[in-house]
């Protein structure tokens, strides 16, 4: 930020967060645990695989979350409402979409702070409205 007045807006901390976590990406999957499936002709579940991806998502609601009861200046103000994840209308999994997209997203190294700063702000705003 060049302004060093101004504090870093709510949306943003939240997804440098997010993307800081699947830069590093904290959790693993034994290998062990992968060859233990293999030979029982498993499959490793979607929640194992799309673990650092939850993890991210959710660290970022977290903080917005822990933002709701102040102001843009830092002081008590208006509560946000919690943020509600929106339902689909095709049977899709709103949540699983966003775990691929950022699981794609880190292979390629796509992920734009920006982008999903402005999809937190609109998730917020989005749960501040009547949902039909």
């Amino acid at each position: 930020m060049n302004d060093s007045q101004q504090n870093i807006d709510r949306h943003k901390i939240a997804a440098c967060m997010m993307k800081a976590i699947l830069e590093v990406y904290p959790l693993k999957v034994s290998f062990r645990h992968i060859l233990e499936l293999w030979r029982g002709k498993s499959r490793l579940e979607d929640k194992y695989i799309y673990a650092n991806e939850t993890l991210a998502f959710y660290t970022a609601l977290s903080i917005l979350e822990n933002y709701k009861d102040y102001c843009i200046d830092g002081t008590n103000g208006e509560v946000h409402p919690s943020i509600k994840i929106p339902k689909t209308y095709n049977e899709s999994d709103y949540l699983f979409n966003t775990y691929i997209d950022l699981y794609f997203g880190k292979r390629e190294k796509k992920i734009n702070v920006l982008s999903f700063a402005n999809i937190f702000f609109l998730l917020e705003r989005l749960s501040s409205s009547p949902q039909k």
